[in-house]
């Protein structure tokens, strides 16, 4: 049942991983179109940020994957480094000597910077749950239920789908 839990876990990292980016490059698009000029010095950062955050997103999957503590404590740091950014973007949109700025686009520009916040907020406790779980043999599993251990016999609790994948079983 344990690591039943802990698969949940991992698949629940996963999904907030590919939400992040998403959300991340959604607000990193819309305050490159919406609010920045070509010519403000934070044009160029905000477009360094998303391929930055694509290597950060990708090495937390890497370090869930192979269960490296390094690699998801660096996930970590720097998730709270974003979390830091929103904040500081956020409370730069209410920023009185920035009001003209963002005149027309503060609601949405607020929004976007919340479900960020959200998101991050939900990767990082995931990441805390899974760190937690490393060692306790979920990666073992995983691979044996890819196929790549040939010890399959052992372990009761997957199914073979349609396509004949194997998967685990969730069922209690």
């Amino acid at each position: 049942m344990k690591i039943r839990r802990m698969y949940i876990n991992y698949r629940l990292l996963v999904l907030l991983l590919k939400m992040d980016f998403f959300v991340f490059v959604g607000f990193a698009v819309s305050y490159i179109i919406l609010i920045l000029k070509s010519s403000d010095p934070e044009f160029g950062i905000t477009i360094a940020l998303v391929p930055l955050t694509l290597m950060v997103l990708s090495l937390a999957f890497w370090g869930l994957r192979r269960e490296s503590v390094w690699a998801m404590w660096t996930v970590v740091v720097l998730l709270c480094a974003s979390s830091a950014y929103f904040v500081f973007k956020c409370a730069r949109m209410y920023d009185p000597k920035q009001e003209a700025k963002y005149a027309t686009q503060k609601p949405m520009m607020t929004y976007y910077t919340v479900v960020s916040l959200v998101v991050v907020a939900g990767t990082l406790h995931q990441c805390a749950t899974c760190l937690a779980n490393f060692g306790y043999g979920l990666k073992d599993r995983i691979e044996i239920t890819r196929g790549k251990r040939s010890d399959m016999e052992q372990i009761q609790d997957y199914y073979v789908n349609a396509a004949g994948d194997r998967r685990m079983n969730l069922d209690g």
